[in-house]
């Protein structure tokens, strides 16, 4: 009995270091790839955080959503001007059993000039999205949202390229917040940068209706 018990454990023990190891090789791979898209972007690449984002960020929904924020992978610099920040981000809700991580990519980017608060979170994203967003008492086209009803239609107007990628998007005064859910290990969210940028940058001719 005690042979088969250490037999099991060794087993256990060999299994556990080959999933460790299997998921650095895809991390890493994933890493290159980010780090040859920053480059095409003319943009810098960290592993790690330089921006210190749950703290910076704490205000957006998806930031303070659940436990354990933990963000890697930032590509950084400017874009048209503006600076502009994306990164791997993940979360945990629920506990124990219940326990759900949450994986995302965000992208940050500073616009010309402040809008009112807007919280606009896609259909297809809302079950398990931030207390926040569920709480959206207003709809358009495919997002449900809060803050000012004429301003959203605009945005919404020009979002077209968030629609497939089931992606949100927040403003809190000069930054804007666009959140796309990762659903698989391959999904590169970054070849959609220049497009979200480009949207963004559409954004800022929007004047809040405040």
């Amino acid at each position: 009995m005690h042979a088969i018990f250490v037999v099991l454990l060794v087993g256990v023990l060999a299994g556990a270091v080959v999933c460790f190891v299997v998921m650095g090789l895809s991390q890493a791979r994933r890493a290159r790839r980010l780090t040859g898209r920053a480059g095409e972007l003319s943009l810098r690449f960290d592993r790690d955080d330089p921006f210190d984002v749950p703290r910076r960020y704490a205000a957006f929904a998806i930031i303070g959503g659940g436990h354990g924020p933990y963000m890697h992978n930032m590509t950084h610099g400017r874009i048209g001007g503006r600076s502009v920040r994306m990164f791997d981000f993940h979360y945990e809700i629920g506990h124990g059993a219940r326990r759900i991580t949450r994986h995302y990519g965000l992208i940050v980017m500073e616009l010309e000039q402040p809008l009112g608060p807007i919280l606009m979170w896609h259909d297809a994203d809302i079950e398990l999205a931030p207390l926040a967003a569920r709480q959206g008492a207003s709809h358009v086209r495919c997002w449900s949202y809060s803050g000012e009803d004429e301003q959203a239609a605009r945005i919404a107007a020009c979002a077209q390229p968030l629609e497939a990628l089931d992606g949100s998007l927040q403003i809190i005064g000069t930054t804007a917040m666009v959140c796309v859910p990762i659903r698989s290990k391959s999904q590169d969210y970054a070849k959609n940068l220049q497009a979200v940028a480009a949207m963004l940058t559409s954004i800022t001719g929007i004047r809040s209706i405040r």
